[in-house]
């Protein structure tokens, strides 16, 4: 019984097949179509190409017919001869035919722009130098493209030290005590009439970042300056001479002559010392200077006061009176100067000089005659030129 119902199916599997098998193609199939059987009922259908590269009737299934043949997918008839393009308007964007191939040409983007094998412009940062970057078909300055410390300008990465810088300052106190010193002395010498004094000094420290070079990185400095200074003054007091004397004539009326002489010195004193260094990669020196001044004036003056009496029962002052003043000043000053460096940076040594000021001679003459007027001559004379050792 199984046997026979085997036999039976499989005469009915051979039975469908040849029926398929024997169904017609569709009437309508042109040349260049062909028959071809799938899981459903035939149906008409290209051959590739018409299977032999010819165009079928003057056509091809899918690409275009050129003389005779059938070009490639997206191809184009150029003289006969299948080509990707004939000319631009065959190719995308900004590809450009050229021999007959679709090629790409950046000289039709803008900018910093590059065409892809798309045919698309886009942004490009290789056609921008140094730390720029494309944005928008531009050129523009980005900071992150360069290192720590630096920004961008103009393409170029350039050193951008922090203008911050921290400042500790500390200033001497006044010395009240050497003042009060000197004014003690001042009262005890006679020769002395004022002594004056001053002292200040101030110190500092900096520390911040600088740039050696436009384009590196910013580096670490140390600077320090400050200096003391101090100035004193001395007026001494000179004895002076004092004459009277007077003529009687034959006792109608009488001269009476008063003079007062004497000389004046003033002397002034100055020094100071100062401090300045930078310890850095940029800059390393430390300087040490110092100065001393001393300066001299010198007078020498005379007043000479005559009256004329006339005896009217007493003596009586004549309205004839002369009064003439005669002062003569010379000064001058002298100073030296030295400072030491040391330092990568700097020339190491001693640096001096020694400087003097001129003697200047200054005079004056004023004549005063009652009921007359006022006369006066100014005197001003160089005895000696200033000048320096080394000279500068």
């Amino acid at each position: 019984m199984n046997r026979r119902l085997t036999v039976i199916v499989s005469l009915g599997l051979i039975l469908a097949m040849i029926s398929v098998r024997t169904m017609a193609c569709p009437p309508d199939c042109g040349d260049c179509d062909d028959c071809y059987e799938s899981s459903g009922p035939p149906a008409c259908d290209c051959i590739w190409q018409c299977g032999s590269g010819t165009c079928c009737s003057g056509s091809c299934c899918y690409d275009i017919c050129c003389d005779g043949s059938c070009c490639g997918y997206q191809q184009n008839c150029c003289d006969g001869e299948c080509r990707d393009c004939c000319d631009n308007d065959d190719c995308p964007g900004c590809k450009d035919c050229v021999n007959g191939s679709c090629v790409v040409n950046h000289d039709n983007c803008t900018g910093c722009e590059k065409c892809t094998v798309f045919g698309i412009c886009t942004d490009s940062d290789d056609n921008c130098d140094g730390c720029c970057v494309c944005e928008n078909a531009e050129c523009v300055d980005n900071h992150s493209k360069c290192s720590e410390g630096q920004k961008c300008v103009f393409c170029t990465c350039i050193c951008d030290a922090s203008t911050v810088a921290e400042t500790a300052s500390y200033s001497l106190p006044e010395i009240e005590s050497y003042e009060n010193y000197l004014e003690n002395i001042a009262e005890m010498a006679p020769m002395i009439d004022e002594v004056e004094m001053n002292t200040t000094g101030t110190f500092s420290r900096k520390t911040g970042e600088e740039c050696c070079s436009p384009t590196g990185t910013p580096t670490s400095y140390l600077e320090y300056f400050g200096g003391v200074e101090s100035n004193i003054t001395v007026e001494l007091n000179v004895p002076g001479l004092d004459w009277d004397f007077s003529s009687e004539f034959e006792g109608i009326y009488k001269v009476v002559v008063e003079i007062e002489a004497g000389p004046s010195c003033d002397v002034s004193a100055s020094g100071s010392i100062g401090l300045s260094g930078h310890e850095g990669e940029c800059n390393d020196c430390l300087t040490v200077s110092g100065s001393v001044g001393i300066g001299l004036e010198v007078g020498f003056g005379i007043e000479i006061d005559v009256d004329i009496l006339v005896f009217e029962g007493s003596w009586i002052e004549f309205s004839l009176g002369v009064e003439a003043e005669v002062s003569l000043s010379a000064s001058t000053n002298i100073s030296a100067e030295a400072g030491y460096s040391s330092g990568d940076d700097c020339e190491d040594g001693w640096d001096y000089q020694i400087s003097w000021g001129s003697i200047n001679l200054t005079g004056t003459l004023e004549f005063e005659l009652d009921g007359v007027g006022t006369f006066s001559l100014g005197l001003e004379y160089t005895l000696m030129e200033g000048g320096s050792y080394p000279s500068e």
